[in-house]
C-alpha cells in the first residue's frame, strides 16, 4: 500500500471560517438591535471586533491546525479534533456522494470546499467537510472510487462444478435439425447480446445543459419572490427600532396620496421578483448534468460553483415537482432522492437533474439515468374522497391567526383573512393532486401541498416501510391515509397520500408484501 503524506487545508480556510463567525456576530447584533447600539456605533464595532478576534484565536486557528487528511490506495483518512482527537477511515467503495463548492474568491487560488458522505452516519453533518482544499482532491476521490468499483465488478465469478453420473449424461444429437436449432439459438443469443451492448452504450454517455431561455423561464416561474418579500418586511420591522426613523416615516407617508402608496407597494413587489429571478439565475447558471453509465454528475452556479457526484444505484426515489405556475405550463423540475444529504442546497434537499422540463417527456429523460424507472408514467388513479376534510385541515389554523390579527391590530389586521382564503385554495389544490398507480414493480404516488404538486416514483426494494393510518372518523367513511417511508439523506421521506379508499390501502400494502402487480393494478382501477 502506498501512503501519501498528511495534508492541511489551504490557508484560505482560516479566512472562510472566520467569515462564518463574522456573520454570526453581525446577525446577533441585528436581532438584539437597540437604541444603545445605534447611538454608539464605534463602541459597538469595537465590541464586535473583540468578539471576532476571540473566535479566531480560540476556535478558528485550533480547528485549522488540528485538521489533516491523506489518501491511501484503499481509503481516505481524516484526522481532526482539538481536545478529543478523531481519526476517520473511509473506504472509497463506501462513498455515497462527493460534493464540491467553489466561491468566486476561491478560483484564483484553485481551491474549493469538499463534502463526502457515506451511508454509515446518522447525524446532520457529513463525515468529511473540508473548507479549502485543492481542486484535484475531489477528482482524485472520484477516480479512485470508480476504479475500485470497476475492479470489484470485473472480478470473475467462481464456477461451481457438480459431478454427474455417467448414466445421466445425454447422448449428443448430430442430426441436421439439431444443428439448425443450435445455429438459430446462437444467432438469437448474439443478437440479444448485441442489443444489450448497444443499450449499454446508449446509457454510457449522456449530457444535458440548461440553455439561457430555459434558465430564464425557470427563474420567472419560481415562487422565490414570496420569501424575498417576507425578508424585506422583516427588515423593515428592524428599521422601526432606529431612533427617530419611525416618526420620520410616519410623517412622510401621511402627506402622500393613496396612489403613491399603491405605487410603492407595486415597486416592492416588482423589486422582490427581480431579486428572486437574479438569485435563481445565479444559482443555476450553466447547469449541466452528465451521466457515464453508473455515475451522475451535476454542475451549476455563477458566484458559487456547485458540483455533486453520486452513483445511480444510490437513488432511492424520483420526484417530479410542479408549482402552480409551472403546472399551467405543463412543466416542472425533476429530482432524485438520495441516501445522503449533499443535495441540501437544492429544493427539498434533493438532487436536481432537470430544473425545467416538460411533463410529457420527463420519465423518458429520467429513464436514461435510472434503469428501474419506466420510460412512461402509467395512468394515475385520482380520488374525489376526503376533499372537504383536506380543506378543513388546511384552513383551521390560518383562520385562528386571522381572528387574532383582526382583534389585536385593527384595522390593518383584517387583511389577515386573506390567509384562510389562500388556505382554502391550497387544500383544494392538494386534494385534486392526489394520484396512485402501480406498474413494473414501481409505485407512482402524486401528492400536493402549498400549491405545489409532487409526483413520486419508487421501487419496492427502496421502500423502508408502508404505513396505513385510519382514524375513527376515517373508519366510518372507509378511508385511510397511506404513508410510504423512503430513506432520504440522514432521515426519512414521508410520501403521504391522504383520505383514499380502504381498497387502495390494502392494494399498496399487499403489493409491498409481494403481491401480483397486475391484480393490484386492477384493484386500484376499481377504487374511487
Amino acid at each position: 500500500m502506498t501512503n501519501s503524506k498528511w495534508h492541511r487545508q489551504n490557508a484560505l480556510a482560516i479566512v472562510v471560517l472566520s467569515l462564518h463567525y463574522v456573520w454570526t456576530v453581525a446577525f446577533a447584533g441585528l436581532i438584539n438591535l437597540n437604541k444603545d447600539l445605534i447611538r454608539h456605533p464605534v463602541q459597538s464595532l469595537l465590541i464586535g471586533l473583540v468578539v471576532w478576534a476571540g473566535f479566531l484565536l480560540f476556535a478558528v486557528l485550533p480547528q485549522y491546525f488540528t485538521t489533516k487528511y491523506r489518501l491511501t490506495d484503499d481509503e481516505f483518512i481524516l484526522r481532526r479534533g482539538i481536545f478529543r482527537r478523531r481519526v476517520l477511515h473511509i473506504n472509497y467503495a463506501h462513498i455515497q456522494t462527493v460534493q464540491h463548492d467553489q466561491w468566486f474568491f476561491m478560483k484564483p487560488f484553485a481551491v474549493e470546499s469538499l463534502t463526502v458522505e457515506t451511508a454509515a452516519h446518522a447525524s446532520k453533518d457529513p463525515e468529511v467537510k473540508l473548507i479549502a482544499v485543492p481542486q484535484s482532491l475531489a477528482a482524485e476521490l472520484e477516480r479512485r472510487q470508480q476504479a475500485l468499483r470497476a475492479a470489484a465488478e470485473s472480478e470473475p465469478t467462481p464456477v461451481v462444478t457438480e459431478s454427474v453420473p455417467l448414466t445421466e449424461v445425454p447422448t449428443p444429437d448430430y442430426s441436421p435439425e439439431a444443428a439448425a436449432k443450435i445455429s438459430a439459438d446462437s444467432a438469437a443469443s448474439l443478437t440479444a447480446n448485441t442489443r444489450s451492448s448497444a443499450a449499454a452504450a446508449n446509457r454510457a454517455h449522456y449530457t444535458h445543459r440548461l440553455d439561457f431561455a430555459e434558465l430564464l423561464e425557470y427563474s420567472l416561474t419560481s415562487l422565490g419572490f414570496v420569501s424575498t418579500i417576507l425578508l424585506l418586511i422583516s427588515g423593515f420591522a428592524y428599521l422601526g427600532q432606529v431612533p427617530g426613523l419611525e416618526d420620520w416615516l410616519t410623517a412622510s407617508l401621511a402627506h402622500l396620496a393613496v396612489y403613491v402608496l399603491v405605487m410603492l407597494g407595486v415597486t416592492l413587489f416588482v423589486g422582490s421578483v427581480i431579486v428572486s429571478v437574479l438569485l435563481t439565475m445565479a444559482r443555476y447558471w450553466h447547469f449541466t448534468v452528465t451521466f457515464d453509465g453508473s455515475q451522475v454528475h451535476t454542475t451549476r452556479g455563477l458566484l458559487q460553483t456547485n458540483s455533486v457526484s453520486a452513483p445511480t444505484r444510490r437513488i432511492q426515489a424520483v420526484r417530479f415537482k410542479q408549482n402552480i405556475i409551472r403546472g399551467l405550463l405543463h412543466k416542472g423540475s425533476a429530482q432524485v432522492i438520495l441516501a445522503s444529504a449533499v443535495g441540501k442546497s437544492d429544493d427539498d434537499d434533493d438532487m436536481v437533474l432537470y430544473p425545467l422540463t416538460l411533463r410529457t417527456g420527463v420519465w423518458a429523460k429520467l429513464h436514461r439515468l435510472v434503469d428501474w424507472l419506466p420510460a412512461t408514467e402509467p395512468r394515475l388513479q385520482h380520488f374525489t374522497t376526503g376533499r372537504l376534510a383536506m380543506v378543513r385541515n388546511a384552513v383551521w389554523f390560518p383562520l385562528l391567526v386571522a381572528f387574532g390579527l383582526s382583534y389585536y391590530f385593527r384595522p390593518w389586521g383584517l387583511l389577515g383573512f386573506i390567509l384562510p382564503l389562500l388556505a382554502i385554495g391550497s387544500g383544494s389544490f392538494a386534494s385534486r393532486a392526489r394520484g396512485l398507480a402501480i406498474a413494473d414493480k414501481v409505485l407512482f404516488v402524486a401528492t400536493g401541498s402549498m400549491f405545489v404538486r409532487h409526483d413520486f416514483a419508487v421501487t419496492r426494494q427502496h421502500i423502508q416501510a408502508v404505513e396505513i393510518k385510519q382514524s375513527w372518523w376515517m373508519q366510518r367513511r372507509q378511508q385511510v391515509t397511506i404513508v410510504v417511508h423512503v430513506r432520504k439523506g440522514n432521515g426519512d421521506e414521508d410520501i403521504k397520500l391522504q383520505y383514499v379508499p380502504e381498497e387502495c390501502g390494502r392494494s399498496v400494502y399487499g403489493w409491498y408484501l409481494g403481491g401480483s402487480d397486475n391484480q393490484l393494478s386492477a384493484t386500484l382501477s376499481t377504487a374511487d
